[in-house]
């Protein structure tokens, strides 16, 4: 049997439990230049999206932050939710549950009024193309360019329809 995740909105005061889950994949991070001594706090306070629509939550496997979803509900569009970041604990990975997440956001997501999910994944990040491409995201062709912590990445957009 599975184990049970939960999820809940994160606020300012998780910062210290989401920074330290950010430093388990200094990978990633690597990708804009390294992780920040306040990228946690820059992500529950500077977020991109505003009110209702923006949502940055914590998937719990009881007390323990194991990962992170930042998302947008009705974004580009009415129909699309726009993932921004599904992040999990770095010695958690290739264990399932990345997918298992994705799918239970994926089932909250496909109940309300939209018809795709849409995300980018940064250009070099071939764990995250492998990822997406298992969870049947396909490229729709789409680059632009992000200036993420300082670092212009390119960016492949990917999306799935249901």
């Amino acid at each position: 049997m599975a184990e049970h995740l939960a999820f809940k909105e994160l606020k300012p005061w998780d910062a210290r439990a989401l920074q330290a889950l950010y430093a388990t994949v200094p990978d990633y991070f690597a990708l804009f230049g390294g992780l920040g001594l306040d990228e946690a706090e820059k992500a529950l306070t500077d977020a991109p999206g505003v009110g209702e629509s923006h949502h940055v939550w914590g998937v719990y496997r009881g007390d323990a932050l194991i990962g992170h979803l930042d998302f947008l509900l009705g974004h580009p569009d009415a129909a699309t939710a726009y993932l921004g970041l599904l992040l999990i604990r770095g010695e958690l990975h290739g264990q399932g549950i990345g997918r298992r997440v994705f799918s239970q956001w994926l089932e909250w997501v496909a109940a309300g009024p939209f018809e795709r999910v849409k995300l980018g994944i940064v250009e070099g990040n071939a764990q995250a193309f492998a990822f997406w491409k298992a969870c049947g995201l396909i490229d729709t062709g789409e680059r632009t360019t992000l200036a993420i912590n300082g670092v212009n990445c390119r960016v492949h957009l990917h999306e799935l329809r249901f």
